[in-house]
């Protein structure tokens, strides 16, 4: 049986009809070949969300990737086609943090799996629509909050180990999620239980404490500069821990807590 690749010479062979059909299937036929650049605005779904360890966000999916920016942590996570690497990258210091496809979506970095006992699923509603309610029941184990988290969380909490997560994903949107897209999504909130677009989740302790760990403030349509829309170039590669500038937040929440300890001291 005779194939063509996309090539020039192979090209030249093709009758009329069958060049027509591969200009109209040229995607399809050459999966590898590398996005043509864009050069009009790029159209993408916003979700702004609040988030309990980094505050107001905004996720952004396009047709041909997927981004996190969060403006208090200076940070934007982000993964494109074709081989859909991700990059976490500071915008104040210009470093980054580049993983392979293969490597970050096969594992949660610094969170522990979850054991969950039981699943369950029942009917629900965001802002009038259908929506799904996953509740997940976990047996004991230590808590998927990162580290880097604690300093958002009261003493309290942090001796605590929630039971149950709750996730509320909608059942009817036009947001199209590629399977790399969802996988980014598992991994960025460390629930690969959760089934692709989450709009909520809230973590339940024994005590009848509740964590909102996500929560959807708002969905929209909007389009993005072609500039803005792709890996940055201007970079220095460092750590995931050092792009996050962990060590200097841990310096820093110390201080806070130091000098909270010593007004306390001087109140008695």
């Amino acid at each position: 049986m005779q194939t063509f690749s996309c090539t020039k010479s192979s090209t030249r062979l093709l009758t009329r009809a069958g060049l027509s059909f591969l200009l109209l299937f040229s995607t399809q036929a050459c999966p590898e070949s590398a996005p043509a650049r864009q050069t009009g605005p790029v159209k993408v779904a916003r979700l702004e969300q609040k988030l309990i360890a980094y505050g107001t966000s905004e996720l952004l999916i396009g047709e041909n990737g997927i981004e996190y920016r969060i403006p208090k942590q200076n940070l934007r996570i982000l993964a494109f086609a074709p081989d859909w690497k991700l990059m976490v990258y500071n915008t104040k210091t210009k470093m980054a943090s580049v993983q392979p496809y293969e490597q970050w979506s096969r594992k949660i970095t610094g969170k522990e799996a979850l054991l969950v006992k039981s699943r369950q699923t029942r009917a629900a509603y965001y802002q009038g629509k259908p929506a799904r309610l996953t509740v997940l029941s976990l047996l004991p184990s230590e808590s998927d909050v990162s580290k880097s988290e604690f300093i958002y969380r009261d003493a309290d909490g942090r001796a605590q180990q929630y039971n149950r997560i709750e996730l509320l994903e909608p059942l009817a949107t036009n947001i199209k999620l590629k399977p790399q897209q969802a996988e980014f999504i598992r991994w960025k909130l460390g629930v690969p239980q959760a089934g692709g677009l989450v709009l909520q989740q809230q973590n339940f302790y024994p005590s009848g404490k509740r964590d909102q760990m996500l929560e959807t403030i708002s969905i929209s349509q909007t389009t993005v500069s072609p500039d803005a829309w792709r890996y940055p170039s201007d970079f220095t590669r460092g750590s995931m821990a050092t792009v996050k500038e962990e060590k200097k937040k841990y310096m820093q929440a110390a201080e806070m807590f130091g000098t909270l300890i010593l007004d306390k001291k001087e109140d008695k």
